[in-house]
């Protein structure tokens, strides 16, 4: 307790360095808090986007369409399975799917595409790309033959609203098929990728296209959780076994551009926290250092007196803890009031931009929000506090290296 009121008013001796101290690694803390929180919310919004855009939280297909995505690799029985799995605890949705890779052209030009056959009333991608309509109106379950494409390759087509345009591929046996389809809706989405080679069809029309009755490209699995997946992804597999050439894949298997993206964004933002942390590091160093330096006489003295040297460490290392906790904590309000303010309100990163922002094929929302994850602000903590420690040792050393005699005489 002596060492704990000592270690307390040494802090203070020099009030004004103290609090320049504490300043600059409570602004750092906290803005490396605000950075972490709007890295995970926008990574978290973006990884919802394509989700919601992309095969889902959870694919099951043919277990080698994601290396070689061809027409023939198909579900016999999608119906039947997709009943199995929407009644397992955890469902949100489940959307059978037909991908065709195709050729679409009208009289004026001809372009190569992905074509989604989707059931327009039961499907996610809805939630996205009607909101983004522009022009006419999304597909209805009645539009046998309607097609719903980007506004870009609308523009290629030279087609509009009505127009009609032809849509060939291979079907599932191998030979070339083509269907009419007339022009239902145009959406513009500010992503160059589904807006110039991303068109929606029905379900039916998807069928037809491939020359199957039923069956489906791939099931696109929506969970209610996203903290669920591995589970939910490892009762899905026994479903799909009886089948030898189906597979359950996550999204981080279907979408690996993603992946790679967050990581390298990920490693950036580890790379400014470290800054961060190292001019938090520096500046306690200076603090704590300065203050035993002008305090040699006093460690002299108290060494004199029969307080061990490792009396002395702790008592600085005590000093150094001290200015962490109270850093760190003024540090946590100051971050956790950023990102609350930044959880309800978000950061508008689209304000100098009328433009769609993407990365890896994926819309950025022009607002981002914060979230925080509890163990992610705790690691953050724990780094910091310790690196606090283990920059006070040095300090905490040489006071304990102190020459008494000499310190006493030469530092009157």
């Amino acid at each position: 307790m002596m060492l704990l009121k000592m270690a307390w008013r040494n802090l203070w001796k020099n009030r004004r360095r103290t609090l320049i101290t504490m300043s600059m690694i409570s602004i750092g803390f906290g803005l490396a808090m605000i950075s972490m929180g709007l890295g995970d919310g926008g990574h978290n919004q973006m990884i919802r986007n394509a989700v919601r855009l992309g095969s889902g939280n959870l694919t099951v297909e043919h277990e080698d369409y994601v290396e070689e995505p061809t027409n023939d690799k198909l579900l016999a029985d999608s119906a039947a399975l997709a009943e199995e799995v929407r009644r397992m605890q955890g469902i949100r949705n489940v959307s059978e799917r037909i991908l065709v890779l195709g050729l679409i052209y009208t009289a004026e030009n001809s372009v190569g595409l992905v074509i989604f056959g989707v059931d327009p009333a039961n499907d996610m991608m809805r939630d996205s790309l009607e909101p983004k309509i522009v022009e006419g109106t999304y597909l209805k379950s009645e539009d046998a033959r309607g097609i719903v494409m980007g506004a870009d390759l609308a523009r290629k087509l030279k087609v509009a609203v009505g127009g009609k345009a032809v849509i060939t591929a291979q079907d599932a046996s191998g030979q070339i098929s083509s269907q009419l389809v007339r022009v239902q809706g145009i959406y513009r989405t500010g992503i160059e990728e589904l807006d110039g080679y991303f068109a929606e069809i029905n379900l039916g029309l998807g069928r037809a296209l491939l020359g199957i009755p039923h069956g489906a490209t791939q099931l696109a699995v929506f969970l209610e959780n996203e903290k669920e997946q591995a589970r939910i992804k490892k009762e899905l597999e026994p479903l799909v076994s009886s089948e030898p050439t189906v597979a359950v894949f996550d999204w981080q298997e279907v979408m690996p551009e993603l992946v790679l993206f967050v990581n390298m964004d990920n490693a950036f933002n580890y790379i400014f926290l470290g800054i961060i942390l190292v001019i938090v590091a520096l500046g306690i160093l200076n603090t704590i250092l300065m203050s035993v330096l002008e305090r040699t006489r006093e460690f002299g003295l108290m060494a004199a007196l029969g307080l061990a040297p490792g009396g002395l460490v702790g008592l600085v290392v005590l000093e150094t803890t001290l200015l962490a906790l109270v850093a760190l904590g003024a540090g946590s309000i100051l971050g956790f009031a950023g990102h609350l303010y930044l959880a309800r309100h978000g950061l508008d990163i689209g304000a100098a931009s009328q433009e769609q922002m993407s990365a890896a094929g994926v819309a950025i929302d022009p607002i981002i929000y914060s979230q925080l994850a509890p163990e992610r602000f705790f690691l953050l903590l724990g780094i910091a506090f310790w690196v606090t420690i283990l920059v006070g040792i040095y300090p905490a050393v040489r006071a304990a290296r102190v020459d008494p005699v000499r310190a006493m005489t030469k530092f009157k």
